[in-house]
Order: structure tokens, then C-alpha cells, then sequence
């Protein structure tokens, strides 16, 4: 069973329905949550606190929860503890927000990053996807 981690961006991109790219990503929470493909769907816990942030700031406080509350329903959490801080503070990942991502999927056994910003992620040591090419590759 693939274990997948989706960056911050592509829940965003479902929670504020961004045109140019909620289609893509709606599509692989989709695949995650039929377990037709047998894959296992994981978020950070910084990933949780960042949405909820944005959501409320930008909607209101009940749509945040209730977005968390669904997709909590669909994806698990993976840890982000003192082990995995200093993994990142080493990365080579330049964004210390994306090198937490990488880290914290390193060190819980996830096998598939999927972001849209690819490029922030050009040093990692786990396979990074965008929505279009996992879904290219994962929906066969």
C-alpha cells in the first residue's frame, strides 16, 4: 500500500476551490478516499494548523472546522516532533516549512510527496509528485 503525503497547497486548492487547480486535487482526495487504489492519505500536524489558519482567515471559523473534520475523516496525521525539527533544520530543502513536510513524511515511512510547487521540493529524498502526474500514474 503507497503512503502519500499532500503538502498544504493542495488542500487549499479543494478548501478555496482554486480554479486553475482543484480539479487535480479534489481528484487524488478522491482516489485516496475510495481505497481502490490501496493508498494511504497523510497530511503534517503543521499542515492542520496552517489550513485552519488560512480558512478561518479568509472564511470564518465554523468552515475551518468542518473542513478539517471532513478531511481528517479521509487522511491521517503524521507526527512532527523534536526528531523531525532538527531532520529538517539539516535539509536541504531551503523553505523550512517544506523541509519540515519532507522530514515529517521521511520520518513516518511515507513513500510519495504530492505538492504543486515541485521545485521547492527539487532536493528531496522522497519521490515528489504534482496532482497530474500522480493521477497519471496512480489511476492506471
Amino acid at each position: 500500500m503507497k503512503r502519500v503525503l499532500l503538502d498544504t497547497n493542495i488542500l487549499l486548492d479543494i478548501a478555496f476551490k482554486r480554479e486553475q487547480f482543484c480539479e487535480n486535487s479534489s481528484d487524488v482526495l478522491r482516489k485516496i478516499k475510495s481505497k481502490n487504489l490501496k493508498l494511504n492519505g497523510f497530511i503534517s500536524a503543521t499542515t492542520i494548523k496552517d489550513i485552519y489558519y488560512l480558512i478561518a482567515k479568509g472564511e470564518n471559523k465554523r468552515i475551518a472546522y468542518n473542513f478539517l473534520k471532513d478531511i481528517l475523516n479521509i487522511l491521517d496525521i503524521t507526527s512532527v516532533d523534536k526528531a523531525i525539527i532538527f531532520d529538517a533544520l539539516n535539509s536541504k530543502i531551503k523553505d523550512f516549512e517544506d523541509a519540515i513536510q519532507e522530514s515529517s513524511a521521511l520520518l513516518n515511512d511515507i513513500d510519495i510527496i504530492i505538492t504543486r510547487n515541485e521545485k521547492d521540493f527539487k532536493n528531496s529524498r522522497l519521490e515528489v509528485l504534482n496532482p497530474k502526474d500522480f493521477l497519471k500514474i496512480y489511476s492506471k
